[in-house]
């Protein structure tokens, strides 16, 4: 599947960060005296003694722990943060988004003036929050806000804000200023080499370039959490080590479930990815069993319990395993298996999700099509055996390569009864109408002009492309692949004969 090419920080390339190497990556030499630590016995995850800054943290089989009782569990209180903008032409606006997961939520916006934005002081709970100049996605960047410190100012020299960012008041964010660029260069070489090693044949030589990789990152985080002992950025990473990976009973061993500043940070979601899989088989059992490990440990706490159910749900419904969907919101979104009633909220948020799952009735699309008129989905259906909803982009890699087997199911099938509704996920008209016109997409077309943010796809939740949802005369929907037309031919090759 394909997201929308964005300016992010893990998609720039590597140019012009090994000058920044030189800069902020600490000597290896000086990591490995940090880390000259010995095995405690200490339970990993659970609040110990604090160490003075740049003493070694307590290890528990390769973990470096800086989860101490200062930084355990979470905490809420008043926080006010101002933001310096240190470049030419600073203007607009900032604007402030909680984490959750893999999610983001906007809690205030503030313009900025002569170069200062000031967000007025608010409740927070401890955890990684997002800055954001000008509604610009790919430019985000995190700050850690920890009631421990009621007045934070963070400073950026850069309009772009990687690589610009310090702190000018926050022990919290001077160590994630010193860690975070660090961390991109080596997340990015990690990267470059493990795909460099699924395409050559000399695979023992990028093994030992991964296992460098991977000791260096550790090393980073263990010198981090020691110089910053107490801090909620020692505990987050601390959760981002993961030395049980391929222990599946020792897996979440590191990560305590009762502190709900977990699900303020992405780890869960990205270990959540790592154990489906591992451990899910690539199936429906597999992965259900999975779930049910997952909830029974969340269970803990009923913040990150909702949190993770719904990064689940959210992540299943993007997926072929519909199954999975419609377990976890029959037993535990809805059902009994959670033993305790979970929140409106998040039965809210799921409603949408169920409504577009196999055997439900989706939302009407009404919206302008190309070359006049007004789309109407129902009356579509209505009129038609079948009707294939398309969610698609012109930047769609997946999307292009696929256009031959969709106008093939549509030639093949379109005198039987099919119709087709294509929804392209695409700001700019002309570069959309071009590509309707290249490819030959003579169907029913129409354009979510504010891509992931338009009505259309919040209704449907298309966060990724393509999305082929097939719905039958009675509106509901029969199939869905996020994969290729062929499966879609294939169900009708069977049941539109």
């Amino acid at each position: 599947m394909s997201v929308e090419p964005k300016v992010s920080l893990h998609d720039r390339p590597f140019r012009g960060y090994f000058v920044a190497m030189n800069r902020f990556i600490l000597p290896l030499a000086a990591l490995t005296a940090v880390l000259m630590a010995s095995c405690t016995g200490k339970t990993a995850g659970k609040p110990g003694a604090e160490t003075g800054s740049g003493e070694v943290p307590q290890a528990l089989s390769g973990l470096c722990d800086g989860v101490t009782e200062r930084n355990h569990g979470d905490k809420k209180g008043t926080v006010q943060l101002t933001v310096q903008m240190d470049f030419r032409e600073p203007d607009g606006w900032l604007v402030l988004y909680e984490v959750e997961g893999k999610f983001s939520f906007a809690l205030d916006s503030v313009r900025i003036k002569r170069g200062v934005a000031e967000f007025p002081s608010r409740t927070l709970s401890r955890g990684v929050y997002l800055l954001e100049r000008n509604h610009e996605q790919g430019n985000r960047h995190p700050v850690i806000l920890n009631p421990d410190e009621p007045a934070v100012v963070v400073r950026f020299s850069s309009p772009k804000f990687e690589g610009g960012f310090s702190a000018v008041s926050s022990r919290e964010n001077e160590g994630l200023a010193s860690y975070y660029l660090q961390e991109l260069i080596l997340e990015r070489r990690l990267m470059a080499n493990k795909k460099a090693r699924s395409k050559s044949e000399q695979k023992a030589a990028f093994d030992e370039l991964i296992a460098r990789d991977e000791n260096d990152l550790r090393q980073l985080r263990c010198a981090t959490i020691a110089a910053y002992p107490g801090t909620f950025l020692a505990k987050w990473l601390t959760w981002k080590q993961d030395p049980f990976r391929t222990d599946k009973a020792r897996f979440w061993d590191n990560l305590d479930f009762t502190d709900a500043s977990l699900v303020r940070t992405r780890v869960m979601h990205e270990r959540m990815q790592v154990y489906f899989q591992q451990y899910g088989k690539s199936n429906e059992d597999g992965l259900i069993n999975c779930v049910d490990d997952i909830v029974a440990r969340a269970k803990a706490n009923p913040v990150v319990l909702e949190a993770t159910l719904y990064g689940m749900l959210e992540g299943f419904s993007q997926t072929k395993y519909d199954g999975v969907c419609t377990y976890l919101l029959d037993n535990y979104i809805y059902g009994e298996g959670c033993g305790a009633p979970l929140s409106e909220a998040i039965r809210s948020r799921a409603a949408g999700i169920r409504s577009v799952q196999v055997g439900q009735v989706p939302p009407n699309i009404r919206m302008p099509l190309l070359g006049g008129g007004t789309s109407d989905l129902y009356q579509l259906v209505e009129n038609h055996k079948y009707t294939l909803v398309v969610f698609w982009g012109s930047w769609c890699k997946e999307c292009q390569e696929d256009a031959p087997q969709l106008l093939s199911l549509y030639e093949k099938y379109r005198t039987r009864g099919l119709a087709v509704l294509a929804v392209g996920i695409d700001r700019d008209p002309a570069v959309w109408e071009k590509a309707v016109r290249d490819r030959g997409y003579k169907w029913q077309n129409v354009r979510a002009a504010e891509e992931w943010k338009s009505q259309v796809a919040t209704d449907y939740h298309v966060v990724s492309t393509p999305v082929m949802l097939l719905l039958d005369a009675s509106r509901q929907i029969v199939f869905k692949s996020t994969a290729s037309a062929s499966e879609v031919r294939a169900y009708l090759d069977k049941h539109l004969r």
